[in-house]
């Protein structure tokens, strides 16, 4: 620790022009799942109310869609392995599946049986007509389902048999609807399908997936719901209606990443594919982000460079975002389905030291798609002690046998220059005692809410109501360094201060 507040202090009294600093990461190596997950890939990772992960995938020597328990170390517990899914979050002390059917149950691997999901009956022979793609679980407890279901036996065999069909409902702890909610209905030229919903901080909600109407109102596969879950029809709809998008992330300034195929494009642009974009609250593209190129090898002899888009995206603590994916090449430099770019786009190069899921295979054994492409990593979990748990399909993470699951930690920060004409946060006195005063770039922004994380990115103090001044009191915090995140109405800035 010592070190790494004196290379910051070095920093801060040679530099001529101060750059922004971004976390960096190294492997944490008091973490080892002893290679339990001989092989396969993990899909969804929690950490649970009682320290401890839950690591859900399909692997070796377990059944298709199982959870793995490990300790906080990454030691073996148990198996977690009834009810079909592969994604999972705690619910009132027990676990919700979901991925395929819904169900919940407990670490004891025991269903609940005064849990039933009405809706999920086989009575419609169609495809996606019997799953639950996702949840969001509301602040009373009620849980909106996302995906495909049959909502009204009494349509089956009719000419109107499709309009029984249901991408959206609201059900309560036991599984049984919510009286008056008004089930979203989404269309499609083949079965619609509801993959991904997230809720923003007004209230209202976002949903993506494959669909071209929601409500007898065109939108191509993303729209936007009020907080009555009625449609918002001032919501843009910008892409075309060619291929299904995912939610990847609403971030903490309700700007929306949204992912997908190889035929996402823009209706303003539909002959070129984007693959992945990140949209204002409004729908609109936001143009203040440059998109960097994801690449991947393909082909008989991993010959062909296809573009890909990010399978998860998470949004650290000094303002950066993290991709997951399965590409191997940003921008044309190398890296292994891992990378971190600021705000704008701009990749950082050298975030990971060159770590990364190196290839995907086992004795015996290699992906349908083989070692190269079938690499990846799909799930990164930003812990609260400032550690990435990171889960996929590889065999080795930085030359290191990893077999699907490896924790990263903070190993200090590296100094990022800033983009010219974009201006730098102000942050005084510095070194600091009792206050800091912090003025943004642009004096006709106003500061809405300030951060400060320690070396190791945990949340130390947070300020949700700045006065004009934009005098923070530091209360009392212990001496070190400290990234200062401050928010204003458009963008997000970071700094740094010594508090002596």
């Amino acid at each position: 620790m010592k070190k790494f507040v004196f290379i910051l202090i070095l920093i801060i009294t040679c530099a001529g022009r101060m750059p922004a600093q971004v976390i960096i990461y190294t492997i944490d190596p008091s973490f080892n799942s002893e290679l339990t997950l001989t092989r396969g890939g993990v899909s969804d990772i929690i950490h649970t109310s009682t320290n401890k992960y839950l690591v859900m995938g399909n692997y070796f020597q377990a059944s298709p869609q199982a959870g793995v328990f490990f300790t906080e170390s990454g030691q073996y517990i148990y198996n977690f392995l009834e009810i079909s899914g592969y994604y999972v979050q705690e619910y009132r002390g027990r676990y919700l599946k979901f991925g395929n059917h819904l169900g919940i149950t407990g670490e004891a691997m025991t269903p609940y049986s005064d849990f039933k999901f009405e809706f999920q009956k086989q009575l419609y022979s169609g495809p996606l007509a019997n799953i639950a793609l996702d949840v969001l679980i509301l602040e009373n407890d009620n849980i909106l389902v996302a995906g495909r279901f049959f909502t009204d036996s009494t349509l089956m065999n009719t000419n109107i048999e499709s309009q029984g069909l249901r991408q959206l409902c609201l059900i309560d702890s036991l599984g049984i609807p919510v009286p008056g909610f008004p089930m979203v209905h989404c269309t499609q030229p083949i079965d619609a399908a509801i993959h991904r919903i997230d809720s923003l901080s007004d209230g209202s909600y976002i949903i993506s997936g494959q669909f071209t109407e929601v409500n007898g109102y065109m939108y191509n596969n993303i729209a936007k719901l009020n907080p009555d879950f009625s449609l918002d029809t001032t919501f843009y709809n910008i892409l075309t209606p060619s291929s299904a998008v995912g939610i990847r992330l609403v971030d903490s300034q309700d700007r929306i990443w949204v992912g997908g195929g190889p035929n996402v494009a823009l209706q303003s642009n539909p002959d070129e594919p984007i693959r992945y974009a990140r949209l204002l609250s409004n729908g609109e593209l936001d143009s203040s982000f440059s998109r960097p190129i994801l690449q991947t090898l393909v082909g008989s002899n991993d010959d062909i460079l296809a573009i890909r888009s990010p399978y998860v995206v998470v949004e650290d603590t000094d303002g950066t975002f993290i991709f997951g994916g399965n590409f191997v090449y940003v921008n044309g430099n190398y890296h292994k389905c891992l990378v971190k770019v600021q705000d704008d786009g701009t990749v950082v190069e050298n975030a990971f030291s060159n770590l990364g899921a190196d290839g995907a295979s086992w004795p015996g054994y290699e992906p349908v798609s083989g070692a190269v492409a079938g690499t990846d990593i799909k799930k990164i979990l930003k812990l609260p002690d400032g550690n990435l748990l990171i889960g996929g399909e590889f065999s080795s993470f930085g030359g290191e046998p990893y077999s699907c699951l490896v924790r990263l930690q903070p190993s200090g920060f590296v100094g990022v220059d800033e983009k010219e004409g974009r201006g730098k946060l102000k942050v005084y006195p510095n070194p600091a005692r009792e206050f800091i005063t912090i003025q943004l770039p642009d004096k006709n922004q106003r500061l809405t809410q300030v951060q400060l994380y320690d070396l190791n990115g945990r949340l130390v103090q947070e300020v949700n109501i700045v006065d004009a001044s934009g005098k923070i009191d530091l209360i009392n915090l212990p001496q070190g360094m400290y990234v200062v995140k401050a928010i204003s109405e458009k963008q997000v800035f970071t700094g740094k201060v010594l508090v002596e």
